[in-house]
């Protein structure tokens, strides 16, 4: 199973401090099993993702040391689950990892792969070969984003960017580009992310989900609110 990049491991840092502060909660199979509804109509797919939820330490045997390095304990089966369908979504080929397509090509690549699975438009030529579109023209600082740093970067602007493209060309669609996240470990910094094709219709609902099981997840351009 695909293994998504820590912060550490995509050349982040973390300080260590508030490390401690979120509590261990059990999965809730009913949210669970809602939101796997919210992230896919296939089937299969689903099956597989409820058979996580029903046992969420399958996920955690196997990756012992990984997890108790990152204070996850076999009692936090809410962490467990919600990393273990990020992770599946990644090896069935529904998401794609952020970290590992932060340049154009990437992008283009893995995005174009997400849009041909559901059978959307996407056209390489949307994207410029600089990161960033003269003629639609630079964001310039904006609010701080759901699933980027808490102080925006070039980088993160171009995949911003990128995303608003997509929204607006499968707006008529009713898709845009979705993003699910960990928890935050250190204020302003995320442990991991991927980006996958989400309804608009159910942007809010899966939004509102995600907070009960404490993380984040919606349209992918969203901001804090």
């Amino acid at each position: 199973m695909n293994r998504i990049r820590s912060v550490e491991e995509s050349g982040g840092s973390q300080m260590g401090l508030f490390t401690n502060w979120w509590k261990e909660l059990p999965a809730d199979p009913v949210i669970y099993n809602r939101i796997i509804e919210l992230i896919t109509d296939d089937e299969v797919i689903r099956e597989g993702m409820r058979r996580i939820v029903q046992d969420p330490m399958g996920y955690y045997q196997g990756r012992e040391k990984e997890l108790k390095e990152k204070k996850i304990s076999p009692k936090d089966t809410n962490e467990m689950c919600w990393r273990a369908l990020m992770e599946y979504m990644l090896e069935k080929g529904i998401a794609m990892e952020l970290g590992a397509s932060d340049d154009i090509d990437a992008y283009r690549e893995d995005m174009g792969a997400l849009a041909a699975g559901m059978n959307l438009p996407f056209d390489p030529a949307w994207f410029n070969d600089d990161l960033r579109d003269p003629i639609r023209g630079g964001r310039g600082f904006q609010e701080p984003d759901l699933f980027y740093d808490y102080f925006p970067d070039d980088e993160r602007d171009n995949e911003v960017d990128w995303n608003e493209r997509l929204d607006e060309e499968w707006m008529d669609d009713g898709y845009c580009v979705g993003a699910m996240c960990f928890r935050p470990r250190v204020f302003g910094e995320i442990d991991g992310r991927i980006h996958f094709i989400l309804k608009r219709e159910n942007v809010e609902e899966l939004k509102k989900l995600a907070k009960q099981t404490k993380h984040t997840a919606g349209k992918a351009n969203d901001s804090i609110i």
